[in-house]
């Protein structure tokens, strides 16, 4: 590991204790899809919360092209596939998805996105 990947893991791990002396018990985590680092990035968190007993999380991995547009409504939950990653949905139906997900935690420990 390089000293910026150690230093980053140390941040997550320090955020994370804050978020347990806070008294944090859920956590929804966005990360946009096809950043380059952002696969590094999603690994490196996610197996820190896996470890995790105290903080329930779900993981929502958003469309890069997603743009704003008309809320459809009609969008599904799909278990994250990296060969989702060109899908193309409006921020409008990812904001109600995330609010979804808040709200019904059907995707408790585990990686999630969305498309028509």
């Amino acid at each position: 590991e390089d000293k910026s990947k150690k230093e980053q893991r140390l941040l997550y791990k320090s955020i994370i204790s804050k978020m347990k002396d806070s008294g944090v018990k859920y956590i929804l985590i966005l990360l946009e899809m096809n950043k380059e680092d952002s696969w590094e990035r999603k690994e490196q968190i996610l197996e820190l919360f896996k470890l995790e007993s105290e903080i329930e999380w779900s993981f929502m991995l958003v469309p890069s092209n997603a743009k704003s547009g008309e809320k459809s409504g009609k969008y599904k939950y799909v278990n994250f596939e990296k060969d989702k990653i060109e899908n193309s949905v409006f921020l409008e139906d990812v904001a109600e998805a995330v609010v979804n997900e808040i709200i019904e935690k059907r995707y408790i420990k585990k990686e999630f996105t969305i498309e028509y």
